[in-house]
């Protein structure tokens, strides 16, 4: 039977720390969505933002086709879709509210005549999808699905000023997801704006797999329990905290607010933070009271506090002390997985050295907590990295990053 529970975990890799020195510890804030106990979901309010510039050409703009034809099966009277199609111009090709059989027939018409142009306008079309959805009121998703293959090389092109729009969008209750398919697209561009955006980045190696990543987005929306997941936890005196894999985030009135997007039944969201602790006396303690927030299946108000003690013993103590192995290993894998990601930033820029002994510098520091595994993993990236990559090396690594990071990856 599933959970109809909201349920939170706090751990510390060590919750016994060295007193008259700053400490690093690693947090992880674990999150485990209610269960679908009946047939209720969120009503969608949707935007199939689909580039048609002249790069989709054949077996892209068809597949893409066939992808939007599938997401407006799996919609009704509910429900609302807007579709959008961009290349160096923005076309609104269709709208349906309460959708009809009549109506589904309509869009997927509209949607056959989809067809490669110009050039890509990917802003434009972004932007135009998510005005059109943020209008309406009463809906519980507001998802605009951005399907791409190419450069934005028309509109705003800056990755820093795309990821402001996408957070101020989610501030309003838009959400992003992005999809990336083939050689050429932006990968740091698409996942800053998936992240600030509040959804999902998906990176699609082939055509003929561009069903295959809408229909697991889909998935996750109908099954939504827990929408618009919010956590405040006030930061202690002299504690400095860093968010690691690129969690929508803010620091306000002293208090880290993190920004998780909704989350599927039963799902988990598992958060890393990096905690450098100030110097403290033996016998004290450090309090971490986190209040996470979201919306039920019903609209209501779900609330849990969950706290975390981390206690100042000697040195000789603190060592002595277990470490949670598990928290530990997660933690250190996603640190070296958020550097892999930077590394790959600057192999793009040609820095392969310095990309190369960035991830080694991060990857020794954690070593003693790494599967060897991920260890033989990363040390063949570093290497890769120096001589450098091809376009679909990049993606590949980029999106092993991504996953892992937000401890996202499906272990084999």
């Amino acid at each position: 039977m599933p959970s109809t529970e909201f349920n939170c975990s706090f751990q510390a890799e060590k919750d016994l720390i060295p007193d008259g020195q700053a400490f690093e510890n690693g947090l992880e804030l674990t999150i485990t969505a209610p269960g679908a106990a009946h047939q209720q979901r969120f009503n969608m309010n949707l935007a199939l933002v689909i580039d048609c510039s002249g790069s989709m050409t054949g077996a892209k703009i068809e597949y893409a086709r066939q992808a939007a034809s599938y997401v407006i099966t799996l919609l009704d009277e509910r429900d609302r879709v807007h579709i959008i199609a961009f290349d160096d111009q923005v076309s609104p090709i269709g709208a349906a509210e309460a959708i009809s059989e009549n109506e589904r027939r309509r869009l997927t018409h509209l949607i056959g005549m989809l067809q490669p142009g110009g050039l890509t306008n990917l802003s434009g079309g972004w932007l135009e999808g998510c005005d059109r959805i943020a209008s309406a009121e009463g809906y519980g998703i507001n998802r605009a699905l951005l399907l791409t293959d190419g450069q934005a090389n028309v509109g705003i092109t800056d990755i820093e000023a795309l990821g402001m729009h996408a957070r101020q969008l989610h501030q309003h209750g838009v959400s992003t997801s992005t999809f990336g398919i083939g050689e050429d697209y932006q990968e740091h561009l698409l996942e800053q704006m998936a992240n600030l955006g509040g959804g999902n980045f998906y990176y699609i190696d082939s055509p003929r797999t561009i069903s295959d990543a809408f229909a697991q987005e889909m998935k996750d929306i109908l099954t939504v329990t827990a929408r618009a997941i919010e956590v405040i936890l006030p930061i202690p005196p002299g504690v400095t905290l860093k968010v690691i894999g690129g969690w929508k985030h803010e620091v306000k009135n002293n208090e880290l607010i993190l920004s998780l997007g909704d989350l599927s039944s039963d799902k988990n969201r598992i958060v890393h933070i990096q905690a450098i602790l100030p110097p403290g006396k033996e016998g004290t303690q450090i309090v971490f009271p986190a209040t996470v927030r979201a919306l039920d299946q019903a609209n209501q108000l779900l609330e849990r506090q969950v706290s975390l003690t981390l206690g100042y013993a000697s040195a000789a103590a603190a060592e002595k002390a277990p470490r949670n192995r598990e928290v530990a290993e997660r933690y250190a894998s996603a640190l070296v997985s958020e550097a892999a990601n930077e590394a790959l930033k600057l192999e793009r820029e040609g820095l392969r050295r310095e990309a190369a002994e960035s991830l080694q510098q991060v990857m020794e520091s954690r070593v003693s907590h790494l599967s060897r595994e991920f260890i033989n993993e990363k040390e063949m990236l570093s290497r890769r990295l120096q001589h450098g990559l091809s376009e679909r090396e990049r993606k590949e690594e980029h999106l092993r990053a991504y996953l892992e990071k937000q401890s996202r990856r499906q272990k084999p």
